[in-house]
């Protein structure tokens, strides 16, 4: 699950990673192309992680047709989530004047936005088919979908980007349409696979929806919308947090990019490890285990996750000045390399602190447990990081840092409230009956 989702979020890194070799306005606008586009495209993947969490539940007690009709409600679901986005990114250039981005800037971004929208429907068609496979206990099958994916991704990037051997000239739009074309190919494959694979024969995918699937259709946003909301308060702070980081000019946004783009690939470490928990849990509670018999789950996998993420800080610490020459063969401007210096030594402890309140609302997500981890990202990003945030930036002196710093703070104060939602539902009954007593 951790290469899956390496290789789902991974890719368009790396994609990103020869786009910015362009020169440094390039790098500045992927910074703005990232800001939009990633809590839209994880937003709305984030809704279908309840099929994941549902079919795991379900397929320990063998009811193979409700979770066939599981993928089915969400496949109809998806064009109707996507739609509103595609329009809302066609759009984004005004939106993106009014929040004061360079002006220069806007237009590569606008023309980047609008390629890319294209891929949101048959993208939400292929993350309902990977989580449906992680449900059922088939995670390979699911990696080997998203290989097809990246490896069409990064090969097209790389022969658009520079108009290689008689390709058109795309520039930065290379990833866009690299994008576009991969996951509408790999959604054919999987189509094709599903109706005819023998391994998935058990399950009556093919059926025409019935009206009572209404009810799973349901059960989806009842669980995927308040685990989208987490996703979207989260990126959708860090996004408004680059719009206050544009206000600092280019150079603060491109130093912006360097550290934000490597968090991302690190980040995806506890991801799929918190991923793997709710699955666990989920199947666990579907075979009748009780919340207290599972704390240990919690336990092991934030140990498995910061034991990792350590090793990553590390680096962040001592050896940063390496992860800045992945992004250009030239120096970089003195400003740039600075900020960015400053932000990898913040960042590798807000790192470990993300890392905790990951795979801890991994696992309350396993317990269906969606809405608490929704308002705790809500209230600790945009209750505290981006005011103090603000605050610390533009009315103390600190500048770009005071973001970071804020950031920090609000992430520690998210991990300690979702580990104490973790104890408490996963005392022993005779703790909570105490518990209710007091």
């Amino acid at each position: 699950m951790m290469l899956s989702r390496f290789l789902n979020v991974g890719t368009n890194w790396f994609g990103l990673l020869m786009i910015a070799r362009l020169g440094e306005d390039v790098l500045a606008t992927t910074t703005l192309i990232t800001a939009v586009f990633t809590p839209v495209q994880i937003g709305c993947w984030s809704i279908f992680v309840a099929v994941s969490v549902i079919s795991a539940r379900s397929i320990v007690k063998k009811q193979y047709a409700y979770c066939a009709a599981l993928l089915r409600q969400a496949t109809l679901l998806a064009p109707i989530i996507a739609l509103p986005m595609v329009i809302l990114l066609y759009y984004v250039a005004p939106l993106l004047s009014l929040a004061g981005q360079p002006a220069h800037l806007i237009p590569p971004c606008s023309d980047y936005l609008k390629i890319i929208a294209l891929s949101l429907i048959p993208s939400l068609f292929c993350i309902n088919a990977q989580q449906f496979l992680y449900g059922i206990g088939k995670p390979r099958l699911a990696l080997l979908f998203s290989t097809l994916t990246s490896i069409t991704i990064l090969t097209l990037t790389y022969l658009f980007i520079h108009g290689s051997y008689g390709f058109p000239n795309l520039g930065i739009n290379a990833l866009a349409l690299a994008n576009v074309i991969a996951y509408s190919t790999t959604f054919v494959a999987i189509v094709l696979f599903f109706y005819f694979s023998p391994l998935l024969k058990a399950f009556p995918l093919w059926q025409k929806p019935k009206s009572r699937e209404k009810k799973i259709r349901q059960k989806i946003l009842k669980i995927g919308l308040p685990i989208a909301g987490q996703a979207c308060a989260e990126l959708g702070a860090l996004s408004f947090a680059v719009f206050m980081m544009g206000h600092f000019g280019p150079h603060a946004l491109a130093a912006q990019q360097i550290v934000t783009q490597c968090s991302i690939i690190a980040m995806l470490i506890p991801l799929g490890i918190a991923h793997s928990v709710s699955i666990f849990v989920s199947q666990a509670k579907g075979q009748g285990y009780l919340p207290h018999q599972l704390r240990t789950a919690g336990y092991i996998g934030t140990a498995m996750a910061l034991a990792l993420m350590l090793k990553i800080s590390f680096i962040y610490l001592f050896y940063h000045q390496y992860l800045l020459k992945l992004y250009t063969n030239q120096p970089l401007a003195d400003e740039i390399g600075q900020l960015a210096q400053l932000f990898f030594i913040i960042n590798a402890f807000t790192l470990l602190a993300n890392c905790i309140r990951t795979v801890m609302a991994g696992f309350l997500r396993g317990l269906y447990e969606t809405k608490f981890t929704m308002l705790n990202s809500i209230f600790c990003y945009w209750g505290i990081a981006l005011p103090i945030g603000a605050l610390l930036a533009f009315s103390t002196g600190i500048g770009p840092l005071g973001l970071r710093y804020a950031m920090l703070g609000a992430l520690l104060i998210a991990s300690w409230l979702l580990f104490k939602r973790f104890l408490l539902l996963t005392q022993y009954p005779h703790q909570q009956h105490a518990s209710s007593i007091q």
